[in-house]
């Protein structure tokens, strides 16, 4: 990653992570040296007795009051959030299932979101432009994923790491 952009990068997830209190992950200058990559921050967020019926059961649900408020203390309050099947009904449903978005933590929360996807829509449109640039180069576009370590989301704790993707073997 070249330099500019990298640090772009570094700034964005800065962002995310210091103003959103992240604790699965320290990004560059806050903990590590600033020229390094992001580490995550191996803990059981988790644990499997939690995950299995409620992710199963409903994902969406699972990773929005459950797993995002565990690892960005920002995001707390949406532990707060009714979950959205309750959301069908009468119109007096929806109005006090809303309640929680007034509160002074969600709001908090939801403008701590705003600046991140601001910062995280800046370094997309640089690193389109730079993969455009690569590109014209003559260069082959790259593409890929990522998922988090599987430890950092059901806390497996010292099992041996898993692939993280099926592309390469070497992904840990």
């Amino acid at each position: 990653m070249a330099g500019p952009l990298r640090m772009q990068y570094a700034g964005a997830l800065n962002h995310v992570s210091s103003r959103g209190n992240a604790r699965h992950v320290i990004a560059p200058g806050r903990g590590i040296p600033s020229n390094q990559i992001y580490q995550f921050q191996e803990q059981e967020y988790v644990k499997a007795e939690e995950f299995y019926a409620h992710f199963l059961d409903d994902p969406s649900d699972f990773m929005l009051r459950t797993y995002l408020p565990r690892v960005c203390g920002i995001l707390e309050p949406f532990k707060a959030v009714p979950p959205l099947t309750t959301w069908f009904g009468y119109s007096i449903s929806i109005l006090t299932n809303t309640a929680v978005f007034g509160t002074t933590e969600m709001k908090e929360a939801l403008k701590s979101l705003l600046r991140a996807g601001a910062e995280a829509l800046k370094w997309g449109r640089n690193l389109d432009e730079e993969a455009l640039e690569i590109r014209s180069m003559g260069y082959p576009s790259m593409s890929g994923g990522g998922v988090p370590p599987h430890s950092t989301l059901l806390g497996t704790g010292s099992e041996e790491p898993e692939a993280s993707c099926s592309t390469c073997s070497g992904c840990h």
